[in-house]
C-alpha cells in the first residue's frame, strides 16, 4: 500500500519478476487497504508508514487484529529509529526503508514469509544492544515517548493542518484532540501550544528534507 502510483508500479512490476511472487492488489490508503482485505486475502502486505488519511500504523494494527493471517512488512521513506520498533508493536514483522535496493525488499518480503523479523543490521543491532542492557528506549528520539496516536497528530500539526483538518482526518472530537495535544505537551515538557507547533513543525520538516534525499 503506498499513495504514490509510480512507486506502486515499480514495485508491482519488479515483484512479480520473482517467480514465488504475485501481486493480488494495491491500495492507496489505509481505509482503501482495509475494504480491499477480504476480497484478496494477501498473504504479506507491504505498507507504507505515511498514507493519506490514517496512517501506516493504523493500517497494520487494523490488519492485525481483522486478518491476523496476514504477515506484513513496512517500507517506508521515515526514519527507522523512530518507527521500526513502532511498527513490530503494532503487529508488522519487519521495516524496510526505501533507500534500499529492491533485492533487499524483496529478501525481506521472503524473511516475512516465513515468519522472520525483517531488519536493517543497523536497527536489529540497536534493538538487541538495548535490550541486553536494558535501557528504556524513550529516549530513542524526541517523539519516542508518544504513542502511535500522539505520534500521528503530532505529524499532522506539523504539518500545519488546522485542528478541525486533523479532528476530520482522524475521525476524532475536539475534545479527544484537545487531550491527545495535551498529553504531547506534558511528554515533550512543552509549556504552550506555540512551543509544540514550532516543535512539530522543525522536526517534520527534517524528517521530510532527510526523506526527499534518499
Amino acid at each position: 500500500m503506498d499513495d504514490h502510483l509510480a512507486v506502486r508500479e515499480g514495485l508491482v512490476w519488479r515483484l512479480n519478476r520473482e517467480p514465488d511472487f504475485i501481486v493480488c492488489g494495491e491500495a492507496t490508503s489505509s481505509e482503501e487497504a482495509l475494504e480491499k482485505m477480504p476480497a484478496l486475502q494477501p498473504a504479506v502486505a507491504v505498507i507504507d508508514i505515511t498514507l493519506p488519511g490514517r496512517d501506516g500504523l493504523y493500517l497494520i494494527e487494523q490488519i492485525k487484529l481483522h486478518h491476523p493471517t496476514c504477515l506484513m512488512l513496512a517500507f517506508s521513506g521515515r526514519d527507522e529509529v523512530v518507527y521500526a520498533e513502532r511498527t513490530l508493536a503494532a503487529g508488522a514483522l519487519g521495516y524496510v526503508m526505501k533507500g534500499e535496493t529492491s533485492a533487499q525488499l524483496v529478501h525481506a518480503i521472503r524473511q516475512v514469509a516465513t515468519n522472520e523479523i525483517a531488519l536493517s543490521k543497523t536497527m536489529s543491532n540497536r534493538i538487541l544492544q538495548r535490550a541486553t542492557t536494558q535501557k528504556p528506549n524513550a529516549n530513542l528520539s524526541v517523539t519516542g515517548g508518544l504513542t502511535n496516536r500522539e505520534l500521528e497528530v503530532f505529524r499532522l500539526m506539523g504539518k500545519r493542518k488546522s485542528r478541525s483538518a486533523i479532528t476530520k482526518q482522524l475521525d476524532i472530537s475536539p475534545k479527544t484532540l484537545g487531550v491527545h495535544l495535551a498529553h504531547i505537551r506534558k511528554k515533550l515538557n512543552l509549556t504552550t501550544a506555540c512551543e509544540l507547533c514550532q516543535l512539530t513543525s522543525e522536526i517534520v520538516e527534517a524528517e521530510d528534507a532527510g526523506h526527499s534525499h534518499k
